[in-house]
């Protein structure tokens, strides 16, 4: 049953060497994201294909509470490097903070053939067929 399966979720975050508690993670954004105040340089962000940059904007989105903003960036990051398993596990993980599952397992299968073994990305794959109420490959996926 359900339970079974949050067990075995837990199980593999500790044997990831995460975290079972995502939202407690997400507490430790305490600082505020004050936005640049000269246009210029909202600009180059907007236009960026510069992924790193693009991400840690995204990261301060986050902080700052700004979903949309965050979206577009992260989306703008994975069209300039498609293939850059770091863009594709944001994207994942961005959409799975916005309850959006189904979406954020269609990222991490593809993140799963970009970074082959990656024991956290199981984990979430498992936490997403959970939220789906897909139990048995949610078991299937976490042993």
């Amino acid at each position: 049953g359900i339970g079974a399966a949050r067990g075995l979720l837990r199980e593999a975050e500790r044997a990831a060497g995460g975290s079972a508690d995502p939202a407690g993670a997400a507490r430790g954004f305490a600082s505020p994201y004050v936005p640049p105040a000269d246009p210029a340089v909202d600009a180059v962000i907007a236009t960026s294909v510069h992924t790193d940059v693009l991400l840690k904007f995204a990261g301060l989105a986050t902080r700052a509470g700004d979903a949309s903003w965050r979206e577009f960036l992260v989306r703008r990051a994975l069209a300039a490097a498609p293939d850059d398993r770091h863009v594709v596990l944001e994207m994942a993980t961005m959409l799975q903070a916005q309850g959006r599952p189904a979406e954020a397992l269609d990222y991490l299968r593809r993140h799963e053939t970009l970074a082959p073994g990656d024991h956290h990305t199981l984990v979430e794959q498992g936490r997403c067929l959970l939220d789906l109420g897909r139990l048995a490959e949610a078991e299937a996926v976490l042993r």
